[in-house]
């Protein structure tokens, strides 16, 4: 397979891959071999699509790479499926592997790697117009967003995301929203919980707040909560300025206008 992957120093740090030089090796195999883009294959006798970060392979063919026994590949298998590093399903001698973080890591190196050639063939032509300077300034503005993983990491201290926050990230990706938004809101989740972790309802609600106003930052978040809590103080106090309420001894001045007093 030609081409190159992303591997992250923060890969060196994860002991369920670094657990030995076997697991290491197996995890890179996965890595190299897994598709980066939507591919055509069949499986259980069926024509499929591989997504990016999916691969058909077998432990035979994993262990005869390595020269690493089958049985200690499939505990490695196994191993990395119950951390959620991969999903997998079997069939005969073949298994559906499919790499859990693939999109966190590889989908903006990729992207990156387009924009990079976008820049080059920006640069071999005349840079004469405003157009071909603002897509410069785009290239260089759209690279520097923490990667969401990497947010993940720093935010929880674990490797792996659980997969319905994965899920749920990959379709507000599908749906325009980009890397920016996704780390965004998931940070803002975190500093606003009460317990300091963050489900898959909370998360939504904030999510669908955020979509709702418009919101794409904290800082926006932030703006719009002081400038609400400014607007309840102010419509207070225009409520504490109107007429008093009435003194609960006023049926007696009522009695002394009656009686002339």
């Amino acid at each position: 397979m030609d081409g190159w992957i992303k591997l992250h120093r923060k890969t060196m740090d994860n002991p369920i891959v670094c657990k030995d030089a076997d697991h290491l090796a197996v995890w890179i195999y996965l890595l190299t071999n897994a598709t980066h883009k939507e591919y055509p294959a069949v499986f259980a006798g069926e024509k499929i699509m591989l997504q990016p970060g999916q691969l058909i392979t077998g432990r035979k063919t994993i262990g005869e790479k390595f020269s690493v026994h089958e049985s200690k590949v499939q505990r490695i298998l196994k191993k990395f499926e119950t951390e959620q590093q991969i999903e997998q399903r079997s069939s005969n001698n073949k298994r559906l592997i499919s790499i859990l973080s693939w999109a966190d890591y590889q989908s903006s190196e990729q992207q990156n790697e387009q924009q990079m050639n976008n820049q080059r063939t920006t640069d071999e032509q005349p840079v004469n117009t405003n157009k071909n300077v603002k897509n410069l300034i785009n290239i260089s503005t759209t690279t520097t967003t923490e990667p969401l993983q990497d947010v993940w990491l720093r935010l929880t201290n674990k490797f792996v995301m659980p997969s319905n926050l994965l899920d749920y990230f990959s379709k507000l990706r599908a749906n325009g929203y980009d890397e920016s938004f996704c780390t965004e809101l998931l940070q803002e989740a975190f500093e606003s919980a009460n317990n300091g972790s963050v489900n898959m309802r909370y998360l939504e609600s904030i999510s669908d707040r955020w979509i709702a106003s418009g919101i794409s930052s904290r800082q926006q978040a932030k703006d719009r909560r002081a400038k609400h809590a400014e607007h309840k103080v102010s419509t207070q106090g225009i409520q504490s300025g109107g007429n008093p309420p009435e003194s609960k001894f006023a049926f007696l001045n009522q009695r002394s206008r009656r009686s002339g007093t």
